[in-house]
């Protein structure tokens, strides 16, 4: 296993996650809100797939742009979206590069966090992708 040690916080590489078996998504939480309707679920799915394309955008511009304060925004915006899905792979990274952002502190492992971020969204949505053609 790949491991990035940081101050106070140790992530693993997410191509330590095994996506071939579980997937990223658990839907438990919102078939909990949903109480068996399933057209809900769909369409907590859909806004999912509406709304996160222009957050990875605006990351990937912002961490461009080295504007920190305002990625972290950014960052905390996509994070109870994942969470909604019950993505948890992303939590400590989240955390981390958002905390980083706003104190500009260890600058240097902006990139790797949102990289990681950015690996895992994207994993996300193709995953909720196929959820919804099911």
């Amino acid at each position: 296993m790949t491991q990035f040690s940081v101050p106070k916080l140790t992530y693993m590489s997410t191509s330590d996650h095994n996506d071939q078996t579980k997937g990223f998504i658990d839907l438990t939480y919102i078939n909990n809100l949903a109480d068996g309707d399933a057209e809900f679920v769909k369409s907590m799915i859909d806004t999912f797939l509406t709304n996160v394309p222009p957050i990875l955008e605006n990351i990937i511009k912002l961490k461009e742009a080295e504007t920190w304060p305002e990625l972290a925004g950014e960052i905390h915006k996509l994070s109870p979206t994942l969470k909604y899905l019950g993505v948890t792979t992303l939590n400590e990274i989240m955390v981390l590069t958002e905390g980083n952002c706003k104190s500009g502190e260890n600058l240097d492992q902006i990139g790797d966090g949102v990289s990681q971020i950015l690996e895992v969204s994207n994993k996300v949505l193709k995953e909720a992708k196929d959820i919804v053609k099911s």
